[in-house]
């Protein structure tokens, strides 16, 4: 047998037979033999009874060639268990087969590079008086075997800080020293949490401290969106909101200073993103970055447009990959343009059309080639009754990118919940287009293209148009919203019986549950017009208690009307729903 397919054997068994917890496992015994096999020492002498487990001797016979492996094998067998899938328990537990094992592992660094800290890190019974081996014994011990090389940490904390959570404020700033004292082999920092003042303690320790080798930095908040969104939401003013975390920052205001210390503490820093997390923007230092996302942002903690434009200049010659979903500061614009020459993906979230009025056309992106547009308030548009505010701030959204972005030349491109209804009462005149016909149209370089949720103007669109589109070759469509996939279907239908249409290598569909019937259904009439045509499901997304009240219903018929005269001035848009 080739030593490669030997290895392979050896990999895809040991696998299946971690943790050793049951000696007497079938699974055991045949890794065992398989290794003795290769090995050249198999003993067929070993017996094995049905009834009782093993007892020591005849453990200690089957272990035995395990450990006469060679050791380099061994080790390439303990890397893919801890990183294929990554597992960073792995180094642990394997740690704990024997003493022959525990030598081994603990002897290779690189496993133990991989730390991750919870509410269960803290040791129940340890001193945090006594220091850090004391309150965090596990990740010290993965910090000291994985020395010198550099380590990737990951922080999930849940939970208010209050003295009834095992996760203190104490043992936060301990976990604070810690991450200061080991900065210089930090390579990945990842925060997942759902309070401020915790984030805020876990950092505090890498204030204006260097990390020469960090290169990602990630912060997720991940509490109810509400509560940082809405107002008048209870929880919104709860002291804990009250902060803006120093971390990344630079000590300064003026311009050249934040670039020279920015470099000087983070010179390798290239990915950052930064989910709900406030920051002391004014002294933001990061610089050189490939990608930048920053998204969801409460609105008292969003960057000045002054202070935003100095982020992105900062990494005007690097950044790749730019995302800024419900993070640009209202009523307000740069200065002057601003020409990001390399960033070739954009992501981009609203939920007023003002937030892309102050951004573009002052943001110039001649090389962009992937679009990503969100409605932040997407839950309105799953159960078809989207509040008029954010179909009007979608069209003048639309307006806006269709007459600033490089629309000729995009090869990628998903809408997220984009509803171009009409407002009630208002008419296209005569020979005026609509905005999504005039955002399909300047599209003539998509190759693909993902629609999440789209509206039935969208599916028109591209039903009553074949020249759109004209180099499209993959179509994804996904809504979990029950009231959307009869417009779905009908589109489906409607362009396979459009024979002039191009034929597309790929149409994925993702529906409710509810749609499988009517879906397989037209998949038997060979009703496509894809090459490959790929169905998936998901739960059902059903309207919630507030939107069936009777107030909202009235309300929902006089939409539903209007709707209906919108289509006739469309074209025969409501003959494709009756299909």
């Amino acid at each position: 047998m080739p030593r490669h397919s030997v290895h392979s054997l050896v990999l895809e068994t040991f696998i299946y037979t971690l943790p050793f917890s049951r000696p007497s496992s079938p699974l055991f015994y045949l890794f065992t033999f398989t290794l003795q096999a290769m090995s050249g020492n198999m003993n067929t002498d070993i017996k094995v009874s049905n009834g009782s487990p093993p007892g020591e001797e005849q453990a200690s016979q089957v272990v035995g060639p395990i450990n006469r492996l060679p050791v380099e094998l061994l080790l390439s067998i303990f890397e893919f268990t801890t990183f294929s899938p990554p597992d960073s328990t792995a180094p642990w537990r394997l740690m704990r087969i024997c003493k022959s094992w525990r030598r081994i592992v603990t002897s290779h660094p690189l496993l133990w590079t991989t730390i991750v800290i919870n509410n269960y890190s803290a040791y129940p019974d340890g001193f945090i008086e006594m220091g850090a081996f004391s309150a965090f014994p596990v990740p010290m011990a993965y910090l000291h075997y994985s020395s010198p090389l550099p380590v990737n940490i990951y922080v999930s904390v849940r939970g208010m800080p209050r003295p009834n959570i095992p996760f203190t404020r104490t043992h936060a700033g301990v976990l604070s020293h810690i991450f200061r004292r080991f900065s210089y082999r930090i390579r990945t920092m990842c925060f997942s949490f759902d309070s401020w003042e915790f984030y805020g303690l876990l950092t505090e320790g890498l204030t204006l401290v260097q990390m020469p080798i960090l290169i990602r930095w990630e912060a997720q908040y991940i509490t109810d969106p509400r509560a940082i969104f809405h107002e008048d939401f209870p929880e919104s003013k709860n002291l804990d909101c009250c902060f803006a975390s120093a971390a990344l920052t630079a000590g300064t205001t003026q311009k050249p200073e934040v670039v020279s210390r920015g470099i000087s503490l983070y010179p390798n820093l290239r990915y950052l993103n930064l989910m709900s997390t406030p920051m002391s923007w004014d002294m933001f230092c990061p610089s050189n970055l490939i990608e930048l996302h920053i998204h969801r942002l409460p609105l008292q903690y969003r960057p000045h447009p002054n202070q935003l434009r100095q982020i992105l200049e900062f990494s005007q010659d690097t950044l790749q990959v730019l995302e800024l979903s419900g993070t640009v500061f209202q009523n307000h614009a740069f200065d002057s343009p601003l020409t990001m020459s390399r960033v070739h993906t954009l992501k981009i979230g609203f939920s007023l059309a003002e937030e892309l009025q102050c951004l573009f056309p002052q943001l110039l992106l001649p090389a962009l080639t992937s679009l990503e547009v969100n409605n932040l308030d997407r839950k309105s548009t799953w159960f078809g009754r989207p509040p008029e505010d954010m179909v009007q701030a979608a069209i003048a959204a639309f307006e806006v990118l269709a007459g600033c972005l490089p629309l000729d030349q995009l090869k990628h491109l998903r809408l997220d919940c984009i509803t171009f209804q009409l407002p009630r009462n208002k008419l296209l005149s005569a020979g005026q287009e609509h905005v999504s016909f005039l955002f399909l149209n300047k599209l003539t370089s998509l190759t693909s293209l993902s629609l999440y949720s789209p509206d039935v103007i969208t599916l028109g669109c591209m039903s009553d148009f074949p020249d759109i589109l004209p180099a499209l070759k993959v179509l994804k469509i996904s809504t979990p919203g029950v009231n959307y996939y009869e417009h779905i279907l009908s589109f489906w239908q409607e362009r396979a019986r459009m024979r002039a249409c191009t034929i597309l290598e790929c149409f994925e569909l993702t529906l409710p549950v509810c749609a499988k019937e009517k879906a397989e259904a037209i998949v038997q009439r060979d009703e496509v017009f894809a090459k490959k045509v790929v169905l998936r499901y998901q739960p059902d997304l059903h309207p919630p208690l507030w939107m069936l009240e009777d107030d909202r219903m009235e309300d929902d018929d006089a939409d539903e009307m209007d709707d209906e005269e919108m289509y006739e001035l469309e074209g025969d848009i409501d003959e494709m729903d009756e299909d």
